[in-house]
């Protein structure tokens, strides 16, 4: 596989767990039209603050991946789409990659919602109805595969998919670490791997994970569904050992 390929897979990775908050103005009235947090993340008066002072100063101005500095090293960039305007907050700069994404997330939510805006804006009693966050959120896991932040799961691969055996060799591992604790978080499954597998290479084991997740072997879940997951595995294994002890 190229140099190229092993770059594309480490950059998607790195943008999605770099993605903190994203919100859309419309870029005219400035009316916040959506916004998206990383689950478990929440929106501090003091990012809140900065936002809407950094709107308020670029009034009128074009800005284009336009970038500032925030407390706790995080990184607010704004740029505008055609009648739009994005504000990310990230843990770094955007990436070209990540910028990439950005204006593509840009293009698609334009596209989707071009015929509604105008409404929205003119009642913006009207957001929630015409602009869908179903719609918007699933433009952002298209653009930054932000699932890849989530918990996920060891399973056997989609039908007619066979792992390799470099793929066996990682899915092992997230398999017995899904049997130990439950749904596990991507960066724990890697640290782990390195240790395990024999694969120290950090950016061949993040290709193998992207290829596992195309096969469904590795599945993310949202985080409330992956701590019903766990409760009921601690409860489930409660009961056997409780079990074992009447058996005996």
């Amino acid at each position: 596989m190229s140099a190229k390929k092993y770059e594309t897979y480490n950059e998607k990775y790195a943008s999605a767990v770099n993605l903190l908050h994203l919100f859309v103005y419309h870029k005219d009235s400035r009316e916040l039209l959506y916004a998206y947090s990383s689950p478990g993340l929440k929106v501090t008066p003091y990012l809140t603050n900065s936002l809407l002072q950094s709107i308020s100063m670029s009034i009128g101005m074009p800005v284009e991946f336009e970038e500032i500095y925030l407390q706790d090293d995080i990184s607010l960039t704004l740029t505008d789409g055609i009648v739009t305007r994005i504000a990310v907050f990230s843990k770094n700069l955007p990436s070209i990659e990540m910028q990439k994404q950005i204006l593509r997330f840009i293009d698609f939510f334009e596209e989707n919602f071009k015929d509604k805006i105008p409404e929205a804006v003119n009642d913006m009693n009207t957001v929630n109805r015409m602009i869908n966050v179903d719609v918007a959120n699933n433009l952002i896991e298209q653009c930054f595969e932000k699932s890849l932040t989530f918990p996920h799961i060891a399973q056997r691969p989609r039908e007619n998919e066979t792992l390799t055996t470099v793929e066996n060799r990682l899915h092992k591992v997230a398999y017995n670490l899904n049997e130990k604790s439950g749904p596990f978080l991507l960066g724990r499954l890697l640290a782990l791997a390195q240790m395990e597998t024999g694969i120290t290479d950090l950016s061949n084991l993040i290709k193998l994970v992207f290829q596992l997740r195309e096969k469904e072997a590795l599945k993310p879940v949202l985080p409330e569904q992956a701590a019903r997951l766990k409760e009921a595995m601690m409860r489930e294994k409660f009961q056997t050992k409780k079990d074992l002890k009447v058996s005996k």
